[in-house]
Order: C-alpha cells, then sequence, then structure tokens
C-alpha cells in the first residue's frame, strides 16, 4: 500500500492507495455485447462488399473477354473490308476495260460492210489479173508466132559452122 500527502484547501490530508493488482497474460476486456441490429447491419454490409467485390471480379473479366471478342472482330472486319474494295477496284478496272474496248468495237454491219468491199475488190483484181494475163499469153504466142514466120521466110543454107537455130519458144500457159 502507498501513502502521500495532498494538499487541498490549506489542509494535508492523507491517501492511501494500494496497486493494481498484477495480472499475468491478457487484459480483460470489457467489451460491451453488440446490438442484434448492429451485428446485422455490419454482417449485410460486409456480405454485400465480398459479393460486390465478386460480382465485380467476374463482371471485369467478362469485360475483358469480350473486349477481345470486338477487338477480334473489328480486325476481321477490316481484314474483309480490304478484300471486298480489291475486289470493288479490279471490277473497276475491268469495267473500264469494257468501256475502252466499246470504243474500239466495230459493229457487225460494219463488219460485213467492209467483207462485202473486200471481197468485191479481190474479184475485181482477180478478174484484172486473168485479163493482164490472158494478153501477155496471146502477146506471146503472137510474137512466137511472128518469130516463127520471120524464120521459116529467111531460111537460108546452112553450114556445119554456124550455131544451131534457138528452138521456138513454146506457148505461155496461164497459171
Amino acid at each position: 500500500m502507498r501513502t502521500s500527502l495532498q494538499r487541498a484547501s490549506g489542509i494535508y490530508r492523507r491517501v492511501a492507495t494500494t496497486p493494481a493488482p498484477q495480472l499475468v497474460g491478457e487484459l480483460p476486456s470489457m467489451r460491451r455485447p453488440m446490438r442484434p441490429f448492429t451485428t446485422a447491419a455490419l454482417g449485410f454490409l460486409f456480405g454485400f462488399g465480398a459479393a460486390t467485390l465478386g460480382s465485380l471480379y467476374l463482371l471485369q473479366k467478362e469485360y475483358r473477354a469480350a473486349s477481345a471478342s470486338v477487338l477480334a472482330s473489328s480486325a476481321s472486319l477490316n481484314a474483309h473490308a480490304e478484300h471486298f474494295t480489291s475486289y470493288l477496284d479490279r471490277i473497276a478496272a475491268a469495267e473500264a476495260r469494257v468501256d475502252q474496248l466499246s470504243k474500239l468495237v466495230v459493229s457487225r454491219e460494219l463488219i460485213d460492210q467492209t467483207n462485202e468491199t473486200a471481197r468485191r475488190m479481190y474479184s475485181d483484181m482477180y478478174e484484172e489479173t486473168l485479163a493482164l494475163r490472158e494478153r501477155v499469153w496471146r502477146l506471146g504466142t503472137s510474137l512466137a508466132d511472128t518469130e516463127n514466120e520471120r524464120l521459116a521466110f529467111t531460111q537460108t543454107p546452112r553450114s556445119v559452122w554456124d550455131a544451131p537455130p534457138p528452138p521456138p519458144s513454146p506457148a505461155m500457159r496461164l497459171l
């Protein structure tokens, strides 16, 4: 026990105090029991928070999967769009070539008219060629005849030393 003097209003008093008991281990807690409503509210809030965190985790996981799927779909769509654009370019080039060829294409009537003109021209040329061949043949035969007649009238006795006369030229044939 401990004693001490304390002065209060000019009077000294003696106060005796006893030391607190020495306990080994843990101090006893002086908790009050929680009320049922408070416990239920805290349990609800804890459960709601845990459920929110779990659902947030699952929602983020689903969002990442959906985002990756959208990115893959977008890349595939871009590839298909480029492929489609290349087809459109090829079609445009083919249409331009067809337009260019349609400007160069001649109508069937013009082809028939040109063929008829060429046929007439070849026919006329063939007739002219035949006429010229016939004329040349007549000239050749008349020339050969006159040469033969000239040789027949101008024959002189020949000596052994003279060159033989050339043979008469044959009549020309038409080709």
